[in-house]
């Protein structure tokens, strides 16, 4: 019996791959695609987490701003980074 998945263990894969394509075309594939985080080479440590956590923050705030182009905005926040930083900046509601 060794080396043979019980079916618990084999529905929950196929729960998971049928969640697969909808992950991949939110979150994995603008971190991806915009930040080419499989082309990142740290992959020891904490490293890749971290990165991750910063590029979904990034992800989160262009949303706030109200953009859903994620790579146009970055771009502009690149050639603007003024901008960008206020984005992290509390607004005072006064």
């Amino acid at each position: 019996m060794k080396g043979k998945l019980s079916c618990p263990v084999l529905k929950a894969g196929r729960r998971e791959r049928s969640l697969l394509p909808s992950y991949q075309n939110s979150s994995h594939y603008v971190r991806d695609v915009t930040f080419g985080e499989d082309h990142s080479r740290l992959r020891s440590g904490q490293s890749p987490q971290i990165l991750a956590t910063f590029r979904n923050l990034a992800i989160t705030l262009i949303h706030r701003q109200g953009s859903s182009q994620i790579a146009a905005t970055r771009r502009h926040f690149a050639s603007h980074p003024r901008l960008a930083f206020r984005l992290l900046l509390p607004t005072s509601s006064a």
